[in-house]
């Protein structure tokens, strides 16, 4: 049977009637350029309409959908990414490579991005295999990672904008311009950690969550903080003694930091170095663990910032109770608890 031909659509038919207005009776043999691109157009139309019965998704649906990612907060590399990801499910960095025809090590880093902000997941299979979050997952954590940081904002914005009043009245010179950004990603966020605790010359100080310190103390931000009271720096640390992060508060102790327990502290968390610069946690990702947490904070070198971080950490600090008898205190009910356990077992 032979095989019908494509159906002229009413794009095609305002094609031939353009043709037919252009030659005007005159002889379009000569104009082969506009031929050449009117047949083109016609049997472009033609398979996007066959097309259309399979399925077939137009570039330009991609490039609205990738358009509209965008403004959730990825970056055009990200949303490609992504959309690929999605639609022909989890593949390898090395699969990845080759269909965008890309170096593997540029693939990595938007990936890395991507399981940041929650967009993917990772196998545990070697090779690693990338698949998308499913969308509706995906877009509801991306709003609720702006929210989080829009109320931050909004909680902050009388404060941001005294501190920019008195800078701009003061006489103040260029070299004295106090910046300010916002780091997304866990990794990101101890990197900076890390920098302020190794340039600091007189003094720390830092509130952390009860999860927190477990998290400073595996990621080797600890240690960093016990070389630095072993130079002369004076570290301080408030933050919820409970069994589970009872280790890491005696290697804290062990390593000349000055640890104090506050219950059920709910306030922002933070570390100030020499009143100069500050590391203030927005968000802390409870759920993921490693360099794939969704963590946000802000980061300032303003010096009013950080002076007031540290006049609200000396108040927690004088409300706190000694580290040592807490510990002391949680280790015998741990014992106790141990003892009563072992007494009523069969």
């Amino acid at each position: 049977m032979a095989a019908k031909p494509y159906q002229r659509s009413a794009v095609a038919a305002e094609s031939v009637d353009v043709l037919r207005e252009r030659s005007n009776g005159s002889d379009l043999s000569r104009d082969v350029p506009f031929l050449c691109a009117w047949k083109s157009s016609c049997w472009t139309i033609a398979l996007m309409q066959r097309h259309k019965l399979t399925g077939y998704v137009l570039p330009g649906m991609q490039q609205a959908l990738i358009g509209k990612l965008e403004a959730f907060g990825l970056s055009a590399k990200e949303a490609n990414l992504y959309v690929l990801l999605l639609k022909y499910g989890p593949k390898t960095t090395g699969e990845l490579a080759k269909l965008l025809h890309s170096y593997r090590v540029d693939i990595y880093r938007v990936l890395e991005t991507l399981a940041e902000k929650g967009m993917i997941e990772e196998s545990v299979e070697k090779p690693t295999k990338y698949a998308a979050v499913a969308a509706d997952a995906a877009l509801a954590g991306a709003m609720m990672r702006h929210a989080y940081e829009l109320r931050w904002m909004e909680e902050n914005r009388d404060e941001v904008l005294e501190l920019t009043k008195e800078y701009l009245s003061s006489d103040a010179l260029a070299d004295d311009l106090y910046t300010f950004k916002v780091i997304k990603g866990r990794s990101n966020t101890l990197a900076i950690m890390e920098q302020l605790v190794n340039a600091a010359e007189s003094h720390i100080a830092f509130i952390s969550s009860l999860v927190g310190i477990s998290t400073l103390s595996s990621s080797g931000i600890l240690e960093h903080c016990i070389e630095a009271a072993e130079r002369g720096v004076r570290v301080r640390c408030v933050t919820e003694i409970l069994p589970r992060n009872v280790s890491s508060a005696r290697e804290a102790l062990a390593g000349g930091i000055d640890v104090r327990h506050y219950d059920n502290y709910a306030g922002i968390r933070f570390l100030v170095a020499d009143a100069r610069e500050s590391l203030t946690t927005i968000t802390f990702d409870a759920l993921r663990h490693g360099k794939d947490a969704g963590d946000t904070a802000f980061w300032t070198n303003s010096p009013e910032y950080a002076q007031y971080l540290e006049a609200s950490f000396e108040l927690l600090w004088d409300a706190a109770t000694d580290a040592t008898q807490r510990i002391e205190a949680v280790l015998a009910d741990v014992d106790g608890a141990r003892a009563k356990a072992a007494k009523n077992s069969p």
